[in-house]
């Protein structure tokens, strides 16, 4: 079973104190009767990242999780972490999340889209297929609008390598 934590920081600037949380996986256990497999056909490797941003919560993040092997790309996810300490997860609902980068070639990369209406709690965002390589040493960076009052986030990228 997956156990969750919420780990936190308090950053101050002058006066103003930023409240740093973020939810991590702090153990797993294996049921007694499932399989095992140690996974060593598996090459697909991932990297993410997360860029604070203004919101309505204590903590709001824009993050980048990039999926596939080497200079191929399998999928980008961009979205949006929320939470409010000391009380936990919070709403987020409708956003835009924009995703950009420079394919094998130098043929520029760029998706756009809003999520499907509605809200979750935590987190929320877009997962592009994208299926191509990627030129070398390029970022692949993700930033989203939480609409006119927080506006567009810094982008949180990754570094592409081989």
């Amino acid at each position: 079973m997956r156990q969750y934590a919420w780990i936190g920081i308090a950053l101050r600037v002058g006066t103003t104190v930023m409240v740093v949380l973020t939810l991590v996986t702090i153990g797993w256990t294996r049921p007694e009767n499932a399989p095992s497999y140690d996974g060593s056909d598996i090459e697909l490797v991932s990297a993410g990242g997360c860029t604070v941003r203004s919101g309505p919560a204590t903590l709001n993040q824009n993050c980048i999780h990039v999926r596939g092997e080497g200079l191929h790309v399998d999928s980008i996810n961009g979205y949006i972490q929320a939470g409010s300490f000391p009380y936990g997860p919070s709403t987020v609902c409708e956003i835009t999340v924009e995703m950009t980068g420079t394919l094998a070639g130098n043929v520029p990369y760029f998706v756009s889209a809003r999520t499907k209406p509605g809200c979750s709690f935590i987190s929320r965002g877009i997962t592009a297929t994208v299926n191509k390589k990627f030129a070398p040493d390029s970022k692949i960076c993700s930033r989203t609008y939480w609409g006119a009052t927080y506006g567009w986030s810094t982008p949180a990228c990754i570094t592409v390598r081989y």
